[in-house]
């Protein structure tokens, strides 16, 4: 089983990029558990949000068969990383939080 708690100093570093390549809007980290990451995003803030969501979350999606990062924006689109060492799999976990950061920030700056 994943903790995302594990992977804080990863995730802290991606929030510091994304804070670093928006100058205008804030990002941070809201909360992070293990199974889930909430990442604010000032321009979220500023709007109100879309029925009041104004952050980001990747949460960690487990089963039998399955495990994976599901990404979602505020406006709730939702993007999905497969975990594993299969051709079809998008890469251990580290490459998927790193994969489900970039797909925020290019979310984000399509609003």
């Amino acid at each position: 089983m994943f903790d995302l708690r594990n992977h804080k100093e990863l995730i802290k570093s991606e929030v510091n990029k994304l804070r670093d390549s928006d100058k205008n809007w804030g990002w941070s980290i809201k909360s992070l558990n293990k199974k889930e990451i909430r990442v604010n995003w000032g321009y979220g803030t500023y709007c109100g949000g879309w029925d009041g969501v104004t952050w980001f979350s990747i949460k960690l999606m487990e089963d039998k068969d399955t495990k994976a990062l599901v990404t979602e924006a505020p406006a709730g689109e939702k993007n999905y990383y497969f975990i594993g060492e299969n051709h079809w799999d998008d890469g251990n976990i580290e490459i998927c939080i790193l994969k489900a950061f970039k797909w925020c920030k290019y979310t984000a700056h399509n609003y």
